[in-house]
């Protein structure tokens, strides 16, 4: 039985149907607005459904990964793409952090479930704002 990690970006929840019935995960290109999310850290489907293409801003050298509360749980020595596992990591929501020469870059996901497979969509966000 394959396993799935259901992933999406923080804040993307409100999204008009980013979760609807069928859609494993949902990671828009652009990072949400008004966030400290670079969008240089990116996350693409690979052929195994526990592992994600990650990229990174040119000159990244280690790969920090967060938990909610912020601390270090994991760190990676990395370049400017990676292929990283997530079949061991717990639902919650996780913060990749790129070290590079010029500071730290961020981008922040969240895995709900593990069961099925990774589903990434090219889409932005719907968003609607109450007048």
């Amino acid at each position: 039985m394959q396993r799935t990690v259901f992933l999406a970006l923080a804040l993307a929840a409100g999204c008009t149907g980013a979760f609807a019935q069928g859609e494993l995960a949902y990671m828009p290109k652009a990072a949400p607005a008004m966030t400290a999310d670079d969008e240089r850290i990116a996350m693409s489907e690979t052929d195994d459904p526990d592992i994600v293409e990650l990229r990174f801003p040119p000159g990244t050298y280690r790969l920090d990964l967060l938990n909610a509360n912020g601390s270090v749980v994991e760190q990676f020595q990395a370049s400017d793409r990676m292929d990283f596992d997530l079949s061991g990591i717990r639902p919650g929501t996780w913060t990749l952090r790129a070290c590079t020469p010029l500071g730290f870059r961020v981008r922040r996901f969240v895995v709900h479930q593990r069961a099925g497979r990774n589903w990434i969509v090219e889409a932005q966000p719907v968003r609607s704002r109450k007048r």
